[in-house]
């Protein structure tokens, strides 16, 4: 419901002062990257990692459990970003043995 004025005007205020993170959720996974890299996996708290995003202890649990389930999301993409490189190598691989076959 619109609160005065243009309904799609309105519309347009509210999406523009919707939530002004962004992607909170790369922006946490992102900090607890950093984190883990200078205090280890277990030396760091849900609310540290809001803290080193920019927001407040609450907003994490817009897009997460609790720390361990952003810990997994950070696994996770991890394994994807290697699993990414080790093809792409294997690719490259490849090529090279089929150019070499081909010579």
């Amino acid at each position: 419901m619109a609160w005065s004025g243009n309904k799609n005007e309105d519309e347009g205020q509210r999406s523009r002062r919707g939530y002004h993170h962004g992607n909170l959720r790369e922006a946490l996974i992102q900090a607890a990257l950093e984190l883990i890299g200078t205090k280890g996996t277990g030396g760091f708290t849900f609310a540290e990692a809001a803290r080193s995003a920019g927001v407040s202890a609450a907003a994490p649990y817009r897009h997460f459990r609790d720390r361990d389930e952003l810990l997994a999301d950070v696994a996770r993409q991890g394994f994807e970003r290697f699993e990414t490189i080790r093809n792409a190598r294997h690719c490259g691989l490849t090529q090279a043995n089929s150019a070499e076959a081909a010579a």
